[in-house]
């Protein structure tokens, strides 16, 4: 399904999104299966097979007993803030073109703001975006805040998995899926993604071919 407007705000996902970060949530998941389940080191692709949002699912997924759940939850968030990750192929060049053509930039993640923010300032890039929300249990709330009051198509959500495009599809935003993060195109689609990209350059091609709200 096509969604009608270029955007005035693109809010994205961090981990998965803007951060390529698989490889570390991988080695936190792994961490978190040996200590609190006693279980072994989960593949790349055991680990995509077990990943989804909420954070407590996932966890519940690698094995951890529900009565384990909420401290194996924190110590995976714990550890993941230990790890350095490199940026998403293409991130500096996407940020500049959106604010040259003035569109707003904001962050909305569900991982804890700590280690978002770490991350953030570890990469310099504190004063390339509007609002940082981290730490957000619900994405659909802090989505909306944005929704409320604008023209349809104006918010774009651009988010890795299919809780994204589900969250964003709530709030009432445009789901961009990109492809490149935890899941793949046939998760995003099943999430209600708009639109799907395989880079975050191909954010801006999107945009030039919508017309404005």
């Amino acid at each position: 399904m096509t969604a009608a407007g270029s955007p005035s705000i693109v809010l994205f996902d961090w981990n998965g999104t803007l951060l390529d970060d698989m490889e570390r949530a991988r080695g936190a998941s792994n961490l978190v299966r040996e200590r609190w389940a006693g279980l072994g080191e989960l593949t790349l692709g055991e680990f995509r097979e077990a990943w989804c949002l909420p954070l407590s699912e996932h966890v519940k997924r690698l094995g951890v007993p529900d009565d384990r759940n909420e401290d194996a939850t924190r110590d995976w968030s714990t550890h993941l803030a230990t790890i350095d990750a490199p940026l998403a192929p293409g991130l500096s060049e996407t940020l500049d073109a959106l604010r040259d053509a003035g569109i707003a930039i904001a962050i909305v993640s569900s991982a804890g703001e700590d280690a978002v923010l770490r991350d953030i300032e570890a990469h310099g890039l504190a004063q390339r975006f509007d609002d940082i929300h981290a730490g957000v249990s619900l994405k659909q709330t802090a989505i909306s805040g944005y929704v409320n009051g604008t023209a349809a198509g104006a918010v774009w959500y651009v988010g890795d998995t299919k809780f994204d495009m589900v969250q964003a599809r709530a709030a009432g935003s445009v789901g961009i899926g990109y492809t490149a993060g935890y899941d793949g195109a046939d998760a995003l689609h099943e999430g209600g993604a708009h639109h799907l990209i395989d880079r975050l350059e191909d954010l801006l091609g999107l945009i030039s071919r919508l017309p404005a709200p």
